[in-house]
């Protein structure tokens, strides 16, 4: 369908109220805030203004997009973080003259793969949520194909004090110390990091833009052998995580009092609940914390062509 007055540009500043109401209007299950939108786009270390689009018509917007490019992946992968269509203009062809758009860009900048949401690091979910049906069905029309399922899950922070001086008097006398990280412990927790989590990486740097540091360390030898973070991805919305132990130090319980600390600090933040997202272990956080399954996810991506010069 043709729109003579429609046109198609980079979001701008002005553009985050609006833009977050559209969002939040059109993902009844989600709470988009014009914080969340700014931390996700402008903060995002590939945000890219030919990837990030409004649809106009008569001076309102009617359409949105928001793709991004990681250049460190090879070959270069692609998202989309989000997308929506004023309720009253879906299917006139608003989203597909977007993604498009995208797309093309994306192609010419050598992206072979694009997903949906997942976009690590500064994510804003771990996949599709199902219930999303228009989503699911526009994708599939555009050749996505869903995959795995992930899922996320709450942990009421009022049930318990989170109190872990016993278990952290436990591992002292094994040679374990749990600490707060502090400016000088930046490198060598990202050592740590790279060295066996490397795609958390960006998430734990961000930890230390928080006042207090959201991560906590075990350390051993004066080397760090775990990690738990909070506030590290969609900061302000008690999302734990990522967290992580070496792989020889696991099953000593360094990760439930990691774990517990985060908790801890997201409770006197004032937080009723926190949010543990894309959970492996789910057995792990339910005897741990009590967390539940609380919201599930399904993975979406394609392959993109090469543009032909």
């Amino acid at each position: 369908m043709r729109h003579p007055g429609l046109y198609i540009r980079p979001l701008e500043p002005r553009d985050i109220v609006p833009v977050a109401r559209l969002l939040d209007e059109s993902l009844p299950h989600d709470r988009v805030t014009p914080r969340w939108l700014k931390e996700k786009a402008f903060a995002d270390p590939d945000y890219d203004s030919a990837l990030t689009l409004c649809a106009i018509d008569g001076g309102n917007l009617v359409g949105f997009a928001h793709g991004v490019a990681r250049p460190l992946h090879a070959p270069v992968r692609g998202w989309f973080k989000w997308f929506a269509v004023a309720a009253h203009r879906r299917r006139t062809g608003i989203a597909s003259r977007l993604f498009d758009r995208i797309e093309r860009v994306m192609a010419r900048r050598g992206v072979r793969s694009v997903s949906i949401a997942d976009s690590v690091p500064n994510y804003t979910m771990p996949g599709v949520d199902p219930r999303y049906l228009e989503a699911r069905a526009f994708l599939a029309q555009r050749g996505y194909a869903e995959g795995e399922e992930r899922v996320n899950m709450t942990c009421p922070l009022t049930t318990s004090d989170w109190e872990t001086g016993d278990q952290e008097d436990r591992l002292a006398a094994q040679g374990i110390r749990i600490i707060r990280a502090g400016r000088k412990d930046l490198s060598r927790a990202l050592q740590f990091t790279r060295t066996w989590f490397p795609s958390w990486t960006p998430e734990v740097a961000h930890c230390f833009l928080r006042e207090p540091i959201s991560l906590h360390l075990a350390v051993e030898d004066a080397c760090v052998i775990g990690f738990a973070a909070y506030d590290a991805n969609n900061p302000g919305m008690a999302w734990f995580g990522p967290m992580g132990t070496h792989p020889e130090k696991r099953a000593r319980g360094v990760g439930s009092v990691l774990l517990k600390r985060c908790l801890r600090d997201l409770a006197a933040q004032g937080h009723a609940e926190a949010i543990i997202p894309w959970v492996g272990p789910v057995a792990f956080y339910e005897k741990a914390c009590g967390a539940a399954i609380s919201r599930t996810f399904v993975s979406v991506s394609k392959q993109l062509m090469a543009e032909r010069g």
